[in-house]
This record gives structure tokens, C-alpha cells and sequence, in this order.
């Protein structure tokens, strides 16, 4: 009889922390499935945080913002920067990204009132060896975009709407320079940076 009951008692004890834990799991993926995963997208600490960059950078609160009171500049040269996001470190599991989980990726750019500018963006899916998987981009390095002075920030957004198996990482790159060669950050201006892993 009491080899019986304790068999009971375990056997509740399992299925309830079975539906604890299930629950779980699906708050950390509602959670995810709506969290920005970029470092400093915005450039509101006012640092480079978060970004590997070459050539000239700054975040700049000169009035040329989408949101708030900075954004990241560029000066006179090209200068490049990017940023790896390392999925599973950040709690999604391996199944999850094989799974095709839907990847939203976005930024915003714009350009001073005196100053024009010309620049690229590129999203780019991942593997575990960091090979590209699937991409999107506007322009390049060697074939910048150009956008004249006093443009209003505009969007550059790629939904992925099934990674395909084997992503483990995001990399967002972008950069570019002015078209008026002053020295100063007075080039084109990124802003609000966003990648966004909903898994199915």
C-alpha cells in the first residue's frame, strides 16, 4: 500500500513539474519570439558597444536621430562595422534554429540636412562556421547606395521567413561614408538596429 501511494506521489510530482517546465519553455520562446537581439542597435549609451568597426565612428547626438537622441555616424572615408549574434548562447537551442525559425532583421538610415551620403547594409544567416546560409543586402562596400543631403530616415528591413538548418548566427553589417569629404561625422546615419528569432 505504501510502495503504491509513494508510486502516485511521484508519478504527480513528475507530470506536474513536466507541465512546469513545458510552460517554461514556451514563456522563453514568446519571450524571444518579440526580443531585439542586437547590442546597442540605437546608439543611446553613446558609445561603439557591441560593434567590431574599421575606419571612422561615432555615435552622435547632433539632431539626426530616428529615435531618440543619437544614432551611429561615418566620416568622409569608408568605414565598416559588424555584428555577430551568437543564437544559441543567447538560449535558443539547436532544435529551434533547425527548425526554420522566422528571422526579421532591420535597420535605419538617414542623413543630415547639410550633408549627403552613400552606404550599404547587409543581413546575413549563419552557420556554425560562420558560413552564410541565406542573405540580404543593399549595396556593398564596393557599390555604395547614395542618399542625398536632408533624407529622412528610412527603413532597410528582410524578413527570413524560414532560416534554413544549421543557422547558429546573425551578422549585421553596414557602412559607408559622405559625399562632401569634410572631416567630422557628417556621413549617412544608422539607426535602430533590430534582429528579432521567432521560433516555430
Amino acid at each position: 500500500m505504501r510502495d503504491r501511494t509513494l508510486t502516485r506521489l511521484v508519478g504527480a510530482v513528475l507530470i506536474a513539474a513536466t507541465t512546469v517546465l513545458g510552460g517554461c519553455a514556451d514563456l522563453l520562446q514568446a519571450v524571444q519570439s518579440t526580443r531585439n537581439q542586437v547590442v546597442n542597435g540605437d546608439a543611446e549609451d553613446g558609445k561603439l558597444t557591441g560593434w567590431t568597426t574599421d575606419g571612422q565612428w561615432a555615435a552622435v547626438a547632433d539632431g539626426t536621430a530616428a529615435e531618440g537622441t543619437h544614432a551611429f555616424a561615418v566620416s568622409y572615408t569608408l568605414a565598416t562595422r559588424y555584428q555577430v549574434i551568437d543564437l544559441v548562447s543567447l538560449g535558443f537551442t539547436e532544435a529551434m534554429l533547425d527548425a526554420g525559425p522566422r528571422v526579421e532583421m532591420r535597420e535605419m538610415i538617414g542623413t543630415r540636412q547639410d550633408c549627403g551620403g552613400n552606404w550599404f547594409v547587409r543581413f546575413e544567416l549563419l552557420d556554425a562556421s560562420h558560413n552564410t546560409i541565406d542573405a540580404f543586402g543593399m549595396g556593398s562596400p564596393q557599390s555604395l547606395t547614395p542618399m542625398p543631403p536632408g533624407t529622412a530616415f528610412v527603413q532597410v528591413a528582410h524578413t527570413f521567413e524560414q532560416a534554413p538548418p544549421g543557422l547558429r548566427f546573425l551578422r549585421i553589417s553596414d557602412g559607408g561614408r559622405d559625399d562632401r569629404n569634410w572631416a567630422g561625422f557628417y556621413g549617412p546615419h544608422f539607426d535602430d538596429a533590430v534582429a528579432i528569432v521567432s521560433p516555430r
